[in-house]
């Protein structure tokens, strides 16, 4: 496999498989019970970003994976019993903005947005959950604004892109060569380059969704109903990454690794024992590098923990939301 064709699979997999406030003093870490649940909205550069609040108690932003995923897949209704869930539409999705330049769907825009909502909500420091592409962003603004980031979980993500991940990727997939479902999910990747609409994309995610659990064989039927509302716009996912980022490397597009030591905040790292898209290999390469992060593997998991194994993966955002200084 071609080096660009590893980018690109790093790049799709990872997925499938309020103008800014003035500080005038300390704020609340948290939303009083009664919050929102409806649609609100943040503005960054004149573009509206969506975003929609559940839940009371601590506030966490959750930013979904991607570029071009739907939000709603990662709801956390058990971590909603106890912390405000405050999840991202991000730009170019739903009804969030388009963004006028087709190369500017970046990291660095996804954490001015991030910036935004939180700025939007009122709120100094937040806790800051980023699944898979959504984890880059959360790494990018954990290096950004870190006085306002009072935590920071990095579910099923990594620290590197390009190559070297999407090389994981493949040699992952293998894990599944002998289930019935193989050969026509693997070649589903054939069809990425071709992909020109959002109805394409969204088929093509559908074709290759059983990668991303650890047990697709046996438990599709749970999944049946998330593979049913499950959609991607293609908008984002179309951006040529920019060379010379603030998070990338002359290897590749995105890789903060030389930087893991500068974060400081609080950091909890969820990981499926059987993620064939963001393996365990990464999470605990960022392990290694954020000092004093906690690893806890789901065993029965893939790149869908919420949905596979959802009381032992809240159990976790708990225990470490119930560590942080208020």
């Amino acid at each position: 496999m071609t080096l660009s064709l590893l980018h690109r699979v790093a790049g799709v997999l990872v997925l499938s498989l309020a103008s800014m406030a003035c500080s005038t003093g300390p704020r609340p870490t948290t939303i009083a019970s009664g919050a929102e649940t409806r649609a609100q909205q943040a503005v960054v550069d004149g573009v509206p970003v969506t975003y929609h609040v559940f839940g009371s108690g601590p506030v966490v932003i959750a930013h979904p994976g991607g570029p071009g995923g739907e939000w709603g897949y990662l709801r956390m209704p058990e971590v909603e019993q106890v912390a405000t869930v405050v999840y991202i539409e991000p730009f170019g999705t739903g009804v969030s903005g388009r963004l006028a330049d087709p190369n500017g769907y970046t990291i660095e825009a996804y954490v001015k947005a991030v910036e935004s909502v939180r700025a939007a909500l009122g709120v100094d420091q937040v806790v800051l959950l980023g699944h898979s592409h959504g984890g880059f962003v959360a790494q990018g603004y954990a290096l950004t604004h870190p006085a306002h980031l009072r935590g920071l979980i990095l579910y099923d993500t990594s620290p590197v892109t390009g190559g070297e991940l999407g090389s994981d990727i493949m040699s992952n997939l293998e894990w599944f060569e002998h289930e019935p479902w193989f050969a026509e999910a693997k070649a589903g990747f054939a069809t990425f380059s071709e992909e020109k609409t959002d109805a394409d994309a969204t088929a093509g995610m559908k074709r290759t969704m059983p990668f991303s659990f650890a047990d697709w064989t046996h438990r599709s039927h749970e999944f049946a109903a998330y593979r049913a509302q499950a959609r991607i716009w293609i908008g984002p996912r179309q951006t040529v990454p920019p060379e010379g980022g603030a998070f990338s490397t002359e290897e590749t597009s995105f890789d903060v690794r030389p930087r893991l030591h500068e974060i400081s905040a609080p950091t909890l790292i969820l990981v499926g024992a059987k993620d064939a898209i963001c393996s365990e290999k990464m999470a605990r390469m960022a392990q290694a590098g954020i000092q004093g992060s906690r690893l806890v593997v789901l065993a029965h998991s893939g790149h869908m923990g919420h949905l596979e194994e959802p009381a032992e993966h809240s159990r976790a955002i708990r225990e470490f939301l119930a560590t942080l200084a208020p």
